[in-house]
């Protein structure tokens, strides 16, 4: 993968962004995000034709694309992770835990921020917040781009919201891309805000991650929170099910061809180091 370096504001890739017309002069979070696809799974037909596949999304004026649209989708991200990053359970810090208030204010704006990229959105049996784009080739997998809503106590506004946010954007741009160019995608692509991946409830990680793939433990559901709820308890008093087989209907591992997370060091350390970051090939 290519190497990018960090900051303080957009992650800037040191690879040519030309094959995303939209992106050509805006090196930016947005642009990263697409190219990470782009790298990751091939999302469009190249030689499909106009006309070929209707457009799903009629609403989107293609006719405006261009670097001032790249620019307004770089910036709109921004601005979205600065409202992210006021939406909390605490007054005086940012805090967000598994189906708290705060967290189910912030599943309903990311929906609506998903839905504004051509999406469209549900909530699985755990949690999590899905969008998605629909490709033209029914056997394709999945190209899944996401992270977590859920924060630690005390928390940076960055931390999880920038791979959702920037993740619907890169959404966005490659629907534009494909309206503009009429070069529709093949294969679907989605971006998943997992529920919980701090594990402050629960005292148990990844929880959101751990259903879209089918591995949610077994003391997951024995644990109890401060107040004396269990997982699944949490879950029927938030509106959902509640029990471990509509859990186990989260579970997307066998529709996927590939997962992209865009993450963030919240400290300075390697930008001060000027230390090149890169894609992450594998995580123990």
């Amino acid at each position: 993968r290519p190497p990018m370096v960090v900051s303080p504001r957009l992650l800037l890739p040191r690879f040519d962004t030309t094959r995303m017309a939209a992106h050509r002069a805006l090196p930016s979070i947005v642009a990263t995000a697409v190219m990470l696809c782009l790298a990751a799974a091939p999302v469009a037909d190249s030689a499909a034709t106009v006309g070929e596949h209707p457009s799903e999304h009629p609403s989107i004026d293609p006719s405006t694309l261009g670097g001032d649209v790249a620019r307004a989708l770089d910036h709109e991200a921004w601005a979205r992770l600065q409202v992210l990053g006021e939406i909390s359970d605490a007054s005086d810090a940012l805090e967000r835990t598994f189906l708290s208030p705060a967290a189910r204010r912030a599943m309903d704006k990311i929906a609506e921020w998903m839905r504004d990229a051509g999406m469209t959105t549900s909530v699985d049996e755990a949690g999590n917040v899905h969008g998605r784009v629909q490709g033209s080739d029914p056997r394709a997998k999945v190209l899944l781009i996401g992270s977590h809503l859920d924060t630690v106590r005390d928390a940076g506004k960055y931390d999880g919201a920038l791979g959702v946010i920037v993740g619907i954007a890169a959404v966005k741009a490659l629907v534009l891309e494909a309206a503009a160019s009429g070069v529709p995608l093949t294969r679907p692509v989605a971006v998943v805000a997992f529920c919980d991946e701090e594990g402050v409830r629960f005292s148990s990680t990844f929880l959101g991650s751990r259903a879209v793939v089918g591995a949610i433990p077994e003391k997951v559901f024995a644990a109890r929170d401060a107040e004396g709820k269990t997982f699944l308890d949490a879950l029927r008093d938030g509106g959902f099910q509640g029990t471990r087989d509509a859990v186990a209907t989260a579970n997307l591992a066998g529709t996927l061809e590939a997962y992209v997370e865009v993450h963030i060091e919240q400290g300075p350390v390697l930008q001060d180091l000027k230390q090149p970051a890169a894609a992450v090939a594998g995580i123990s």
